[in-house]
């Protein structure tokens, strides 16, 4: 019986492409009996709200956009406000990594 959740490992991930499926939200991956989701894909882009080829300035414009739309502190009463928050600050964060 399966408790929680399982990463895929870097061969699963191999084969599963090879067989077809190419995104890892996808993906569904046999560990022992038990199917269970790979770790969901994340488009930094498409959680911004911007084309691939923005620039550092545009990145950070649509963020702070974001940021005020579901700032926990400024929406407090919407409970799933904070997880939305931190999944844009990841977005974010990688972004302007590569810049």
């Amino acid at each position: 019986m399966f408790y929680g959740p399982v990463e895929a490992d870097s061969k699963q991930i191999s084969r599963a492409r090879h067989a077809g499926r190419t995104t890892l939200e996808h993906m569904r991956i046999d560990l022992g009996g038990e199917s269970v989701r790979a770790a969901e894909f994340v488009d930094h882009f498409e959680m911004l709200g911007i084309q691939k080829n923005a620039s550092p300035s545009e990145i950070k414009r649509a963020y702070w956009a974001k940021a005020k739309c579901c700032h926990p502190n400024l929406h407090p009463q919407n409970a799933s406000a904070e997880e939305e928050f931190k999944k844009l600050n990841a977005s974010y964060s990688e972004l302007m990594r590569a810049y």
